[in-house]
């Protein structure tokens, strides 16, 4: 039975996907729990703004969500970035695991439970990331190699005809001939939309 700390950092939220996102997440915590999983969690939600004004919308959307977790909302800062913002979350809270979680990222009910037995069956892993698909069910990558500078300017600003000419080049990139792989060892980056992590690694 372990516990578990989640950060989630916003800057000027779609509010109602925000409480999707929180609904979801409460349903794969709820599991986790039924799994003897998990023992406990908290939520620190960071507002990056913009500005002092989203406080008060963020702490009505908190006082209205069951979330199976204490609830911590870390304002008043200023946008301090993405990273900065997670790591404000990490100094505040403890716990055997940490979940970096996006304010946009709808889980499944398995998720977290799915991500903890793998945790604890391979106590040398540090970091885990899901298979993930957008909204039209198209998969995502979230694991990839380290970029050249010339891959980050194809998919940035190349239109989409000159990156057809350079596809398998992108597509190693992205690892996409490890998709069907049932587990991907030790990729080189991992998407910081979810990565749910051993605290000590982290």
């Amino acid at each position: 039975m372990r516990s578990l700390a989640i950060s989630i950092v916003t800057y000027a939220p779609d509010l109602p996907m925000l409480a999707t996102v929180l609904e979801r997440l409460n349903r794969a915590l709820l599991h986790a729990y039924a799994q003897g999983l998990l023992a406990q969690t908290r939520l620190v939600l960071v507002d990056n703004g913009p500005g002092p004004d989203w406080f008060a919308p963020l702490q009505r959307l908190l006082a209205k969500v069951s979330l199976a977790a204490e609830l911590d909302l870390l304002s008043g800062h200023g946008n301090v970035g993405y990273g900065a913002g997670h790591n404000l979350a990490l100094a505040r809270s403890v716990g055997d695991f940490h979940l970096v979680l996006n304010p946009d990222v709808l889980l499944e009910e398995d998720a977290l439970s799915e991500g903890l037995a793998f945790l604890a069956a391979y106590p040398d892993t540090g970091l885990v990331a899901p298979v993930a698909c957008d909204g039209h069910g198209q998969p995502q990558y979230l694991c990839k190699n380290y970029p050249a500078v010339f891959d980050l300017a194809l998919r940035g600003f190349a239109p989409s005809w000159v990156r057809r000419w350079f596809q398998a080049r992108l597509d190693r990139y992205e690892l996409r001939d490890h998709l069907g792989d049932a587990i991907l060892w030790d990729p080189s980056i991992a998407s910081g939309c979810f990565m749910l992590c051993r605290r000590e690694a982290l």
